[in-house]
């Protein structure tokens, strides 16, 4: 007799009903709609990027300090961010924007106070220019929250 839990036994294996083969067929199916919202979601993300590169490179070109002139720039690709993620990127998805705004400050705070430590290091060692450090910075936290988005919107509901 068959007593496993997570295969299909040899019986039921070209049986439509298992659930098992109903979940394979859904997660194929699937696969369109994921390789969309990773699409969506990183065409977003880079938008909202491109939005704090050029504001931060703009605002420290004219003297300001690259701590404030990075949380500036951070506040404006914010909203950038949000309206391409709720509106396009997750369209499908939560419909309150009170509780989606609260769960995307939440995670675009944490993003910024990594972008912060990383710039202030990088300006510490003087390794480049304040506008390429902010260039680095913004990067690198850009590229580890879509790492993260990315198995979000891949993972098996």
């Amino acid at each position: 007799m068959y007593q496993g839990r997570h295969t299909v036994p040899p019986e039921q294996v070209d049986d439509p009903s298992h659930p098992a083969i109903r979940r394979a067929a859904s997660a194929k199916a699937g696969c369109p709609a994921m390789i969309a919202r990773i699409f969506r979601l990183s065409f977003v993300g880079a938008a909202a990027t491109l939005v704090h590169l050029l504001i931060g490179i703009t605002l420290i070109q004219a003297g300001w300090v690259p701590a404030i002139a990075n949380a500036a720039a951070f506040a404006l690709a914010f909203f950038v961010s949000f309206a391409g993620h709720f509106g396009y990127t997750f369209a499908d998805g939560e419909k309150s924007i009170p509780a989606a705004l609260l769960r995307f400050i939440a995670v675009a705070l944490a993003g910024f106070a990594a972008n912060e430590a990383i710039l202030t290091g990088l300006l510490i060692r003087h390794a480049l220019s304040p506008s390429a450090t902010l260039a680095v910075s913004t990067a690198l936290v850009a590229l580890g929250k879509f790492a993260l988005c990315r198995r979000r919107t891949s993972a098996p509901s």
